[in-house]
């Protein structure tokens, strides 16, 4: 069972994904928003009415409406990516993935079990994008060998940019990547500085 934070808040329903994660066609459906949803939504649409998006939460929420749009699964991934890296990564540091999938896991993670399967699915996630720009073709025959998978990874991609969207456009005031918490993700991973 996927995590809480993974579940799509406002707009459940927009695209449905087959058996194999293929892209089905969009259906139209009627939206009723209720309770929490009904605040989140009137939330983010005040908050885009106050000001004007900044340059880097646009072109995150463009690649994720292209990637929505794609038929092909690779081509989605490296949207979604681009949308995260656009989010968290505002320098060049050669570190860039590795501490892209930390802020991500700690912006989006509440528990240590919701941080540790983030942490699994965005490091098999960007394998994957990595894989698609520089692999060799053997890479790249293996990983499409398991289609079922890589839809599961590429559907997970995507919700963590949806939800990391929806966290952005909420927020009051902008988020500073620079302050959030790695540490503890670090310590929970067994990855932190040994005391």
């Amino acid at each position: 069972m996927a995590p809480a934070f993974l579940d799509i808040e406002i707009t459940n329903g927009f695209f449905e994904r087959s058996l194999y994660y293929e892209w089905r066609e969009i259906h139209d459906f009627d939206c009723k928003l209720m309770g929490s949803e009904l605040r989140a939504f009137r939330k983010i649409f005040n908050n885009i009415q106050k000001k004007e998006l900044v340059p880097y939460l646009d072109l995150a929420i463009k690649k994720f409406n292209d990637a929505e749009e794609r038929h092909n699964l690779e081509d989605a991934l490296l949207d979604y990516w681009t949308g995260l890296e656009t989010l968290f990564i505002r320098d060049n540091s050669p570190e860039k993935q590795y501490r892209a999938v930390l802020r991500i896991v700690t912006f989006l993670g509440r528990t240590k079990d919701e941080r540790g399967k983030l942490y699994d699915l965005l490091k098999k996630s960007y394998s994957y994008r990595s894989n698609i720009v520089h692999g060799t073709p053997r890479e790249i025959r293996r990983m499409r060998e398991d289609r079922f998978k890589q839809g599961q990874v590429v559907g997970g991609t995507g919700r963590c940019l949806r939800s990391a969207i929806t966290k952005f456009l909420e927020a009051d005031e902008d988020i500073d990547m620079q302050k959030l918490n790695i540490e503890r993700l670090l310590a929970e991973r067994g990855l932190g500085k040994k005391k």
